[in-house]
């Protein structure tokens, strides 16, 4: 029989107790406390729900880190809302806190607010950023600089940036601005700008400040000119990607010679390919799938929402046959699913679909194949379809 001997806890560690059940917790008893029983009193007052111990207790606190982390991943917000009244405690005071936190997301604060945490943050532990405040030029001019000195920034995600009712001269100036902050960022791999309306014709000022190759490169649902792709595909950052997402992209009427350069570039690499909505014609299908075709290392590719034919698609599946570590592969209707008024037809619908879907399986085994509709009218949906092909639920 084995029996397993548990050490008893100390007469320190039971006076601390003792102080937590009792209530009998002060700023002055505080004080008197040795150092080495914060750490286990403070989980203990935690985990007891001890709410204005936890106050006291982090005003009191006698090392330079307190690590909350552990803290939010308890899950009870009645207590870390505790430990933030500590804190605020603290601010009233005048005590000087510096908080390190590795992603930071901000969504839709009055900048006021946003100024006060960036004060408080020691911005070089930022690793992660996430701007989706609708900012306009002024408000974007005033982050900037708190930008630049994340100096291990890795990520950086940044939507809904709309400066188009300003005159080009104070455009130029907040560009140049901005842009000139990532020859700080040395460690930058991913960058998403979603909605941001001051890339038009202005790309190149932000490839030129790129330190570092970039992993992932995801703009989406913004204005670029064909000057814009040309420098895109120029950049030494990107020739590394495994992701790139163009979604929302209006390309119908560019030249999509540099896009064919740039797959070409990243083909050893690529992983992840977003075309979703650029408006791609069936005319320009035809330039890109030389590239496309050698993009070995492809597990996505998104192409819904682009007006091509029955033909086009169908060849543009069958250029894909190599592809063998392709996981999942979304194409659109093709156009000749719809009638004249862009009703979808759907036992036409259905016909294309499952002579596309022979068509493929006579060249290659396909993981997953779906076929999207454009959106409804109804409800505002897009609709993805495999083997069976159902009426949109709405």
């Amino acid at each position: 029989v084995k029996m397993s001997v548990r050490t008893p806890p100390r007469l320190l560690e039971l006076a601390g107790r003792s102080l937590l059940r009792d209530q009998a917790l002060t700023m002055s008893t505080l004080e008197e406390l040795p150092t080495e029983l914060f750490p286990p009193m403070f989980l203990e007052a935690f985990s007891g729900r001890r709410c204005e111990a936890l106050k006291l207790m982090v005003q009191a606190w006698p090392f330079r880190r307190l690590p909350l982390r552990p803290l939010i991943k308890m899950g009870c917000l009645e207590t870390f809302q505790a430990v933030l009244d500590g804190l605020d405690a603290l601010l009233t005071q005048g005590v000087r806190l510096s908080l390190c936190c590795k992603k930071l997301r901000i969504l839709g604060m009055p900048f006021h607010n946003i100024r006060n945490i960036l004060k408080m943050v020691n911005l070089d532990c930022i690793q992660e950023v996430e701007v989706n405040c609708s900012w306009i030029l002024p408000i974007l001019t005033q982050f900037t600089p708190y930008l630049g000195q994340m100096r291990n920034l890795q990520k950086l995600d940044l939507s809904h940036v709309d400066v188009s009712h300003y005159v080009s001269t104070k455009q130029k100036e907040f560009v140049t601005q901005f842009t000139s902050q990532f020859l700080k960022l040395h460690y930058l791999q991913k960058l998403y700008m979603n909605s941001v309306s001051f890339l038009e014709g202005h790309l190149d000022q932000l490839l030129s400040c790129l330190k570092t190759p970039l992993k992932i490169l995801a703009i989406t649902n913004c204005v670029l000119l064909e000057s814009d792709l040309r420098h895109l595909s120029q950049c030494p950052s990107v020739s590394q990607l495994k992701t790139l997402d163009l979604r929302g992209i209006r390309l119908a009427n560019l030249c999509l010679v540099p896009l064919q350069v740039l797959l070409g570039k990243v083909a050893a690499t690529l992983e992840y390919l977003g075309l979703d909505d650029c408006g791609i014609v069936d005319s320009q299908v035809n330039t890109i799938l030389p590239a496309l075709s050698r993009c070995f290392e492809l597990t996505t590719f998104s192409f819904c929402g682009n007006p091509i034919s029955m033909a086009t698609l169908e060849n543009l599946l069958c250029h894909t046959i190599r592809l063998n570590n392709l996981c999942l592969e979304l194409y659109p209707a093709p156009r000749d699913s719809y009638d004249a008024g862009g009703t979808l037809c759907w036992r036409r619908f259905a016909q294309l679909r499952a002579e596309l879907m022979g068509r493929v399986r006579d060249l290659r085994h396909p993981k997953r194949i779906l076929f999207c509709t454009d959106y409804c009218a109804d409800c505002g949906n897009r609709t993805f379809y495999g083997l069976e092909v159902d009426q949109c639920c709405c």
